[in-house]
């Protein structure tokens, strides 16, 4: 707070300059006068402001010259000294900032006061501070000296650069037992008010996790899940090839409830399948909307794959379109069935469905979901998207790549917001892009209005397409 209000006091000290200055005629008139004692020229840390002119004119702003005698003066920039009145009747000495020109100079005696009562907190002989100006060596100290003396003071000491100031500060015996007497008396109720903060906070928790699972019951049957559809783009070709379908959901009388506050909610309850379920049919109802050759990937979790609920919908579905419907694994929940697992998602491989492994590299899984559920394709996650053009940060990112086309996997990149973090993906051969740089998440009748960015705009090298 100390160094807080040196530089305050620095600024304020420099628009009284500024405003001061140019008009002065250093003749100590009824104009110079006015000037001295007008309020735009005095602020919190300004006591006394004076005028010596080259002509023998004296005078400050309570009407006599109280310029102090001469004491060495220490040039801070552009004309303007720092200096100290003399240590004289044992009383504390002022800090003192002049101004010479042309051979007129002006005087700013400074108010400590402002430092003094911030720190005393009412009791002056509880510490004792000393402030010091290190480049000229001036100095001015308040509190009681004798604190230093006492065998377990403790010293504190800040130091700002830019100011130049240092303050060191003597806590003595007196001010430890009050602030231990102080501790006693506030830590019980403060005790009190935390363990109530927290049974408030538990209580809360515990509303919102009943309330939620209810909330989302009422919403299927509303039927307010909506699919909000973000094209993937093929940027060498500059085309799009498909779309990740994400679960959009707005409360009846309330606004737009993030699916981070209701996914997990969905899927401990078992909710995600009946909201799955009904995301589906309406992708199915949007599908023949689409361009012919573009497919949908639709997200599920451990819940869909670990039992027969996906085979079971898609038999009732009639098996839709394999080839133009996908789904991504998502590893917000971990696989704990792995052989069930393989054995749903063999079943659906071989009736052509697609799956993905949605952010890579981040979940529970990654390599070992790879190897077990025989899944080719892989979404490199967002946040290894926003290190790509950071040095020493792409290792990782390298090592994923490199292991997809070993594997010829298929890759999409998650995240991309920039044509620079394009143009760098399509030089490590990673083609199929996903991103706020091409286009947001919309719904459908914004979907079918929305075009892709010129190629132009979005500059990228071409080459082959990389595909399991």
């Amino acid at each position: 707070m100390l160094v807080e209000n040196f530089h305050a006091r620095r600024a304020e000290l420099t628009q009284s300059a500024r405003m001061l200055l140019p008009r002065l005629h250093y003749d100590c008139s009824g104009g110079d006068i006015r000037l001295l004692r007008s309020p735009e020229s005095h602020n919190l840390y300004i006591r006394v402001i004076g005028i010596m002119g080259k002509d023998g004119s004296r005078c400050s702003s309570i009407g006599q010259s109280l310029f102090p005698p001469l004491l060495t003066q220490h040039q801070l920039s552009d004309g303007f000294h720092i200096t100290t009145t003399a240590a004289e009747f044992d009383s504390r000495q002022e800090l003192v900032v002049l101004h010479n020109q042309d051979g007129n100079l002006v005087y700013w005696v400074l108010n400590g006061g402002w430092s003094m009562s911030m720190l005393a907190n009412g009791d002056r002989t509880l510490f004792h501070g000393v402030i010091h100006h290190l480049a000229s060596g001036l100095h001015s100290q308040f509190g009681d000296a004798s604190i230093e003396r006492e065998p377990h003071a403790q010293r504190l000491r800040f130091e700002d650069q830019q100011t130049g100031v240092s303050i060191e500060l003597w806590a003595g015996e007196r001010l430890m037992r009050q602030w231990q007497q102080r501790l006693f008396e506030w830590i019980l109720p403060l005790s009190l008010l935390c363990g109530l903060g927290l049974a408030t906070l538990y209580w809360h928790w515990r509303k919102l996790a009943y309330a939620m699972p209810q909330r989302l019951k009422k919403a299927l049957q509303r039927r307010e899940f909506t699919p909000y559809y973000q094209p993937i783009v093929d940027a060498a070709k500059q085309q799009v090839v498909g779309y990740e379908v994400l679960i959009r959901w707005r409360e009846k009388g309330r606004k737009w409830v993030s699916p981070s506050e209701f996914i997990d909610a969905a899927e401990d309850s078992q909710l995600i399948i009946p909201i799955t379920e009904q995301l589906m049919e309406q992708v199915l109802q949007d599908l023949p909307l689409l361009p012919p050759k573009t497919w949908v990937s639709i997200n599920i979790s451990a819940i869909h794959v670990e039992g027969v609920f996906l085979e079971t919908l898609l038999a009732r579905l009639h098996w839709p379109q394999p080839e133009r419907i996908c789904f991504e694994l998502t590893e917000r929940k971990p696989i704990q069935d792995f052989k069930q697992a393989l054995l749903h998602l063999s079943a659906l491989m071989a009736r052509g469905y697609d799956f993905k492994l949605d952010d890579f590299g981040t979940g529970y899984g990654g390599f070992a979901y790879l190897q077990r559920l025989n899944i080719q394709q892989i979404k490199i996650d967002k946040m290894f998207v926003d290190h790509l053009t950071e040095e020493g940060s792409q290792t990782l990112l390298h090592g994923i790549i490199s292991f997809g086309h070993q594997t010829t996997m298929q890759m999409i990149a998650e995240g991309v917001e920039s044509p620079e973090q394009v143009r760098l993906l399509g030089e490590l051969g990673v083609h199929l892009i996903q991103g706020y740089v091409f286009a947001r998440p919309m719904p459908i009748n914004e979907l079918l209005k929305w075009q892709l960015p010129n190629s132009t705009n979005v500059a990228h090298p071409r080459s082959s397409v990389t595909r399991g």
